[in-house]
């Protein structure tokens, strides 16, 4: 009975540190992978991109963030590092909008524009259980707030232009109708149980240099 109660014990511990461990180990790898960017180690891009789709990114959304698998993304190419200053945020941008790259940075849907160009690049983030982590703020982001996109040879600036909820099917906000280049942010409104998704909108400000 004595070993019973232990094992009882080793267990109970087990699993009040596992989920610790878990997220420890998804902010080291987010660092790793921010710090080989800025260092100009990323790896380069693999042959052939992930080519995610908006039904992929819905069950990726869905699934969220609680079972953080200890394990290197599948597609761990850099594009580059997302900050939102108003809400303390500074991610990896990674290529492909997977569930594996999704639990360590935001994911940039690959047939969406690229980064800086005309159109709309989508990215792609968990709303995280844990306060501070991935998108979990992004619902405090408000019109006329700044976000910056560092890629590897220039760095973009964007002003937020509109904050809005749209249902979980509604691929609108993913259309490349727009003349210059924008930035679109997903993620679930809530962390569990989202019955929506919360979208930030925002326009690259031109550079003084063009």
């Amino acid at each position: 009975m004595k070993w019973l109660a232990l094992l009882i014990m080793l267990a109970g511990i087990g699993i009040l540190i596992f989920p610790s461990a878990e997220n420890y180990y998804a902010s080291y790898k987010k660092n790793q992978l921010m710090e080989q960017f800025e260092n100009g180690n990323s790896p380069p891009p693999p042959g052939s991109m992930t080519k995610d789709s908006f039904q992929a990114l819905q069950q990726v959304l869905e699934e969220g963030d609680s079972s953080i698998s200890v394990s290197s993304p599948s597609s761990s190419y850099v594009l580059g590092i997302l900050e939102i200053p108003s809400i303390e945020v500074k991610q990896p941008i990674l290529e492909g909008a997977t569930s594996q790259n999704l639990k360590y940075g935001v994911g940039h849907l690959t047939n969406t524009a690229s980064l800086g160009e005309k159109g709309n690049a989508a990215l792609a983030g968990h709303h995280s259980y844990q306060s501070g982590k991935l998108f979990n703020r992004l619902s405090e982001v408000k019109k006329g707030d700044v976000l910056t996109v560092t890629l590897t040879h220039k760095k973009l600036t964007y002003k937020v232009t509109d904050t809005f909820l749209v249902k979980p099917n509604d691929r609108s906000v993913l259309s490349q109708s727009y003349t210059k280049p924008v930035i679109t942010l997903i993620t679930c409104n809530t962390a569990e149980h989202p019955t929506h998704r919360l979208i930030v909108r925002a326009a690259l400000i031109p550079s003084k240099n063009g």
